[in-house]
């Protein structure tokens, strides 16, 4: 009887090191089980992953080469090979493997900086469905916003993932202005009752697209701009709130808008030697390093619209032959972890906003967001996300830089 008692807690003893003692992930409301997703973190370990990606951003290249591959090697097991993306080269390669049913293909993940999704959606080229099976998109990111949905004029269809974004800030000199514009309204007055004083970048640079963007993300109708396609009809109807706001103030901008800095640096330079009140750029850190290389006034200061700004995101998608789909989830959720968020938000080592939400994490985790140092002259993530317009699709923008550029000849 004792052995037989013996006995039995031995086998209770083995089924509680099997299953109770371990401790499976927290999935949240992901469409997947936690011994399914273990099973997905489980199948990565010890594999290859080739990223693809467009980022052209030193910093960016820097952040992926010294902090994210060692970081999901030792953490998933699994080894990044990064490589360029060239999506003229990327998708008719795609699309011929598609045709010809090749099942092995060379790229596991893509991340998306630019135009594109659109593109390879249409083309059915990616695999899904994947975004709704991440623990940490469902936990940490809020699904139903507009960037969480749609991409490129397209519904995202559980296709991508947004990683990433920037947005557009405004710096002035505080040393000579006590309060900046508050509003695309406050902006206009300011620019009549000041001329010369205001410009912003080319219209071939992202910076200048930011502004131009962010104009029709405020001014025009929504719906209009963000979903479905436009008749050239249309589309001179829908921009026309924006055609209007920069003839009202051409006349009184730097050089009475005749033309407009060639990039972001001949802004900085015109910004420092006080010709213009304002400079802008997609990095809301910019003020903090050119102060401190002499090329800011000392009193510079960021700022943000209270009508709101838009910029970029940044999304992962993965090929439909990805001969590694278990590792290209595991690293795309890892990259969602506040971890991953927080150290390529620290200006230290990229200054790329979070796609996550902080008020979404523990405190221990959001932290690691909401803890990360910001100069006096720069802004928070709070401060950018609590007026964030979202990111217009890329055909309508491309549309509307045609128009403005035959229209007023920039």
């Amino acid at each position: 009887m004792i052995k037989k008692v013996k006995w039995l807690f031995l086998w209770i003893g083995v089924v509680a090191a099997m299953t109770g003692c371990t401790k499976l992930p927290d999935v949240g409301d992901a469409d997947v089980t936690p011994s399914e997703w273990q099973l997905i973190l489980d199948s990565s370990k010890k594999s290859t992953l080739n990223i693809y990606q467009d980022y052209t951003d030193p910093l960016a290249k820097n952040w992926m080469d010294m902090v994210m591959k060692p970081y999901m090697q030792d953490k998933l097991g699994i080894k990044v090979s990064i490589n360029p993306l060239n999506l003229g080269q990327m998708l008719p390669k795609l699309k011929n493997e598609k045709l010809n049913e090749v099942a092995i293909g060379e790229a596991d993940l893509l991340i998306l900086t630019k135009r594109g999704f659109d593109q390879l959606k249409d083309a059915g080229v990616l695999y899904a469905p994947f975004s709704n099976k991440l623990p940490n998109a469902a936990l940490n990111q809020v699904g139903a916003s507009y960037e969480n949905m749609w991409l490129d004029g397209r519904l995202i269809d559980k296709m991508a993932t947004e990683i990433g974004k920037n947005q557009l800030v405004f710096f002035y000199d505080e040393d000579k202005m006590e309060k900046p514009p508050s509003g695309l309204s406050d902006l206009r007055k300011y620019v009549i009752d000041n001329p010369g004083k205001f410009t912003f970048p080319s219209l071939d640079t992202l910076e200048g697209q930011a502004f131009i963007n962010t104009l029709a993300a405020s001014l025009c109708d929504q719906k209009s701009l963000y979903e479905g396609k436009l008749t050239i009809a249309k589309q001179q109807a829908l921009f026309a709130p924006v055609l209007g706001f920069l003839n009202d103030i051409r006349p009184y901008m730097w050089m009475q808008g005749k033309s407009l800095p060639k990039n972001a640096v001949e802004l900085d330079r015109l910004f420092n030697e006080g010709q213009v009140s304002f400079s802008m750029s997609l990095d809301q850190n910019r003020a903090t390093v050119l102060v401190k290389e002499e090329k800011y006034p000392s009193g510079s200061k960021a700022f943000v619209l209270s009508t709101g700004t838009t910029g970029f995101g940044q999304y992962a998608v993965i090929p439909f032959n990805s001969v590694n789909k278990s590792g290209a989830m595991s690293l795309i959720n890892e990259l969602l972890s506040a971890d991953m968020q927080g150290s390529k938000y620290n200006a230290k080592n990229w200054g790329n906003l979070p796609s996550i939400d902080p008020m979404k994490l523990e405190k221990t985790e959001s932290i690691k967001i909401t803890g990360v140092t910001v100069k006096r002259n720069g802004l928070k993530e709070a401060d950018l996300a609590a007026v964030r317009l979202p990111q217009i699709p890329s055909d309508k923008a491309y549309q509307l830089i045609l128009l403005l550029k035959k229209s007023l000849s920039w």
